[in-house]
């Protein structure tokens, strides 16, 4: 349904309602004052998902703004006509006066700020509501704004979210530009990334740039500060009572308090004069700012201040803005043939042996699409090698939220006997290699090898899938991984996302010391969501805080992903975020053959918010080897069997919790009794018999559950409800103790309680989290005496 609102002959509020996803709610565009205003409050109220565009222009006159945000929202600025077009050149400025704040607080949702320029506030707050549980996997985004004229540019106090602020600009501010404050009740494990940000000129001469503080006995957070130059202040950079990790950034002045100081990991800083010109870009070619960033983990934003291109060359320059100085040695890829001059493998060979980083571009005569066909494999990269496919003429990056509608007109392929295509093994950790919008088919053991202390991205690429004509898989595996921390496949952006089929082994192998990241990438589907399988999705058989986020893991033979035991198991991977299962065209198609997640080994790993649907065993099994391995906030619907099996296999049934060894301590799952309330709210009991301790419960509601809950077959489909902590206690310390508790459930009203079953899975204080509860009918009230008194 399309509606729009007029509320000035010339201008309009118009709303975009999506019928057919009911999270989302309404899109406003903005041209008045009275619109912003209008569409703030109205926005802040809503539960559902909301988006703010704005036209480009000043608006003023709001009035102090201090509003509690409780569904997810978006304020961009930049707009043309009608909304429909973006300028990222463009913003939209906001004015307010200096005894005035634009406050925001977020509920348990998103809330992104991009293209807006705060000018004259007092200051520009975003806060969050503290919540009773977590880490946090919502975030707090501001991109490309400007905060100027101001006491404080912009100040955070988010305990409960994770933070990102990046491509923006300070100045002005005669207290400091950026503030980040973490208060009592924070979540030491949220994520503060601020990039590419230039803080500059102050009003006074007393200012700070940026500062970052916290409560007393607040533990650090993981922040980061990257790509960012603080110049100007009295204290370019403050932090107190934390440590902060700070890489390819510069400053001059520095204070730290307390406790406060840079983190171990914190290296490639500068200080002195920065060059900066009147409009805080970097002057060329001098500014030692020019090409003296690091592209960072797959979170490095594709355009800075300007909209322009962020990486210009081979490495980004520090601060909001990127200049036309590339930097580095260009070869051009001009010829399809295996070698000789013009080739790829003869680009291969003068990267090498540049004296410096080198990027390789392409211009192959002749149209869309060309296939390399190696007869050996190419040289190994050994140095920093940036290889950019979308440079080929009729290239295009994906735009499609869901699926891959971009066109990748380079295609290697090693004819079914060549071992590997592109190895990347660095030398340094300094190393950084990049590779985008290349095809593969047809390689024996792996498309790409990433090795040694460096790291790497591949983003936009094809894994045997996009060539009209039908070619080879992959013996063995797409990508493989060996060390390597830092190295990305995919990345935040939907341009980032690579098509990872047709193995006979694994899509994507991940081994070594770690981290690295895989995100955003369909993985056993093809281009369109149609079954291109894998043997297993994402295999991970050591390293250390992995992190599996945003893909679409789907129709593989076998696990969707296998944490796999080893002489190292994996420790404290992370699984975010997922479509485990649930293809995009149909979420009933897409299982996995086997389980959506197995963990044969390792501990201390996070499997959250995923959807796990239609695979064709358990949901998630958990084998002896592991414990710690938390179990929070996923969607199971469809699963073969069990949502959640900890080993041996099959349902578990309660007994002494005291002492045990094995997965996730084999926990005891908690029994539901007394749910009841109206369709939208109400409560249910939990009842927990266990070892003492300190635990929290987490209720679900399904349509579809086995009565007795003992042959499998069971859902868990939506969270309804999450107890704040609660503990079991007990005067014989060799029995298990117990604890009942009510907790509050509520649903949307496009999906209530009614007719609903309730189950519920517990984790103690060390996230060992159980398998679900039996099942449990919900009632409402008005059900519960309607044949009367008996």
């Amino acid at each position: 349904m399309k509606s729009c609102l007029y509320f000035l002959p010339v201008s309009a509020l118009c709303l975009w309602m999506a019928s057919a996803a009911p999270a989302h709610g309404a899109t406003y565009c903005v041209d008045t004052n009275l619109n912003l205003a209008t569409s703030l409050a109205a926005s802040a109220a809503s539960s559902e998902d909301d988006t703010i565009r704005i036209r480009t222009g000043s608006y003023s006159g709001l009035g102090a703004i201090d509003l509690e945000v409780r569904g997810a929202l978006s304020i961009s600025g930049g707009w043309g006509v009608n909304c429909l077009l973006r300028s990222d050149a463009a913003t939209s400025t906001i004015t307010g006066t200096s005894v005035q704040n634009f406050m925001l607080t977020q509920d348990n949702n998103d809330l992104s700020l991009s293209g807006l320029t705060f000018n004259g506030w007092s200051q520009v707050i975003l806060r969050d509501v503290q919540q009773t549980f977590g880490p946090p996997n919502d975030e707090i985004r501001v991109n490309r704004s400007r905060f100027t004229n101001s006491l404080i540019g912009l100040f955070i106090n988010a305990g409960s979210h994770n933070i990102v602020v990046e491509n923006s600009r300070f100045d002005g501010h005669s207290n400091s530009g950026l503030n980040i404050f973490r208060g009592t009740g924070s979540f030491a494990s949220a994520d503060i990334l601020l990039q590419h940000n230039t803080l500059s000129m102050p009003s006074v001469a007393t200012a700070r740039g940026v500062s970052v503080s916290a409560a007393a006995g607040v533990q650090a957070a993981n922040i980061r500060i990257f790509n960012t130059v603080m110049d100007g202040h009295q204290f370019d950079l403050r932090i107190s009572d934390q440590t902060v990790v700070v890489r390819n950034s510069f400053w001059t002045t520095q204070l730290f308090n307390a406790t406060g100081g840079l983190a171990a990991g914190s290296f490639a800083n500068q200080s002195g004069n920065p060059q900066l010109d009147a409009t805080f870009r970097p002057i060329e070619p001098g500014s030692p700012l020019i090409n003296t960033g690091t592209v960072l983990a797959g979170e490095t934003p594709s355009t800075d201040f300007d909209g322009g291109p962020r990486v210009f060359g081979i490495r980004p320059d520090i601060g909001a803005y990127e200049s036309n100085v590339a930097g580095v040695v260009t070869l051009t890829v001009t010829s399809a043939a295996d070698s000789g001059p013009g080739s790829l493998r003869s680009a291969v060979e003068a990267a090498n042996n540049s004296g410096g980083d080198a990027l390789i571009q392409f211009n192959i005569p002749g149209g869309c699409p060309k296939q390399i066909n190696l007869d050996t494999q190419l040289p190994t990269i050994a140095k920093s090698v940036r290889i950019e496919g979308y440079t080929q003429p009729d290239s295009e990056e994906n735009s499609d939220i869901s699926a891959f509608n971009g066109s990748v007109c380079v295609f290697l392929s090693g004819g079914n006997s060549v071992v590997g295509g592109l190895n990347l093994v660095t030398d340094a950790v300094s190393d950084e290699l990049y590779i985008s919008g290349l095809g593969f088919y047809g390689f024996t053991a792996h498309a790409i090898l990433i090795a040694g202390p460096g790291k790497a991205q591949v983003r936009g690429s094809l894994f045997g899938t996009g060539l009209p004509l039908t070619g080879g898989g992959f013996d063995d595996t797409a990508i493989r991984i060996i060390g390597a921390p830092g190295s990305v496949i995919g990345g935040v952006s939907v341009a980032d996302r690579n098509v990872i089929g047709k193995t006979e082994q694994v899509g994507v192998r991940i081994s070594g010391a770690g981290p690295r990241t895989v995100r955003n990438n369909l993985i056993g589907s093809n281009r369109t969501g149609g079954p291109l399988p894998n043997g297993i999705g994402i295999l991970v058989e050591d390293g250390d805080g992995d992190i599996i986020r945003n893909n679409t893991i789907v129709y593989n033979d076998a696990q969707g992903i296998l944490l796999a035991a080893d002489a190292d198991a994996p420790q404290n991977t992370q699984i975010l975020s997922n479509r485990i299962g649930a293809g995009t065209v149909d979420a009933g198609l897409g299982g996995n053959g086997g389980n959506a997640v197995r963990v044969t080994g390792g501990n201390g790993h996070e499997i959250r918010d995923n959807l796990i649907y239609n695979n064709m065993t358990d949901g998630i099994a958990v084998l002896e080897n592991s414990r710690r391995v938390w179990i929070s906030g996923n969607q199971f619907i469809g699963n073969m069997r069990l949502p959640v099996d900890l080993s041996p296999d099959g349902r578990n049934f309660n007994d002494l919790d005291i002492g045990q060894t094995g997965a996730n301590d084999r926990q005891n799952f908690p029994a539901l009794f007394t749910s009841r309330g109206d369709a939208l709210s109400g409560t249910t009991n939990v009842q927990l018999s266990s070892a003492a301790g300190t635990y929290v419960a987490q209720i679900y509601a399904s349509e579809r559950c086995t009565p007795g809950g003992t042959s499998g077959f069971d859902d868990a489909a939506r969270i309804v409800g999450t107890s704040p902590e609660f503990t079991t206690t007990c005067t014989i310390p060799t029995t298990n103790c117990s604890a009942s508790i009510f907790v509050p459930i509520s649903a949307s009203p496009d999906d209530p309680l009614t007719g609903k079953f309730l189950s519920a899975v517990v984790w103690d204080e060390e996230k060992n989290t159980s398998e679900f509860s039996l099942c449990y009918a919900y009632m409402r009230l008005t059900d519960v005496f309607k044949d009367g008194f008996e």
